[in-house]
């Protein structure tokens, strides 16, 4: 049975009524993704990468969207009390309903991302990971609507889902200025894909990194990516 909540240095994630529970992906994107003044996550869950942003960029202003009724429930009491908490806003929105009147720097989001696939079980955690709820070309309109020209929009995926982003987001006029490809272990195939899309950039800085050594212990990269927030 997964722990209700999760302790960072400077924050705690509860994540029990959550239909996305806090893991890899998002502490990677949390860290990893480009800030500003003014940022949105998209699907926010238990609001751990609005909360990530929030610390790292001390001066920003962080909006949080999320459709799942519990789901931003339990964001809203983990945004409450912490340092934070004056800096961070949810709305229990769908993408596709998210008409604010600003837009953003900053957009960060770990999408649904299972194009194909059964649906069924849980249905909320159905979807949070099928793109059936949020497809790529819906998120890339969203993100073409709401991010200032000179923005940026962070995300991961799995790496078999970048063609079909990026030819989403090539369509509208962006492209990738930045791409990590990850590893689960040292000297495996990339599993998940860090990338950082913007509408002005005509280079593509390219870098692959993995998450674990052969021996278990943490890679450099991920231990300085993260020292921040583990424990």
């Amino acid at each position: 049975m997964p722990a209700p909540s999760f302790l960072f240095k400077q924050f705690e994630v509860r994540h029990d009524r959550c239909a996305h529970r806090v893991g890899t992906d998002g502490v990677l994107l949390g860290a990893w993704a480009d800030g500003g003044k003014h940022l949105l996550d998209i699907g926010t869950g238990s609001g751990l990468i609005a909360l990530m942003m929030a610390q790292r960029y001390s001066h920003a202003l962080v909006d949080a969207i999320e459709p799942d009724e519990p789901s931003a429930a339990q964001a809203r009491e983990n945004f409450k009390g912490n340092l934070f908490a004056d800096r961070i806003r949810l709305f229990g929105k769908r993408l596709q309903d998210f008409f604010p009147t600003v837009q953003y720097d900053s957009i960060v989001c770990n999408p649904p991302f299972y194009v194909n696939g059964l649906l069924g079980g849980d249905h909320r955690r159905m979807q949070a990971r099928h793109s059936q709820w949020l497809p790529l070309g819906e998120l890339m309109e969203g993100v073409d609507r709401l991010l200032t020209k000179e923005g940026a929009f962070s995300l991961i995926l799995p790496t078999t889902s970048v063609p079909a982003l990026v030819s989403e987001a090539l369509s509208r006029g962006f492209s990738v200025q930045k791409r990590t490809d990850v590893a689960t272990i040292e000297g495996k195939s990339p599993t998940r894909t860090l990338l950082k899309l913007t509408r002005n950039s005509d280079k593509m800085l390219l870098e692959e990194q993995f998450i674990s050594h052969k021996d278990g212990t943490k890679s450099e990269w991920h231990h300085a990516l993260t020292r921040d927030f583990y424990l």
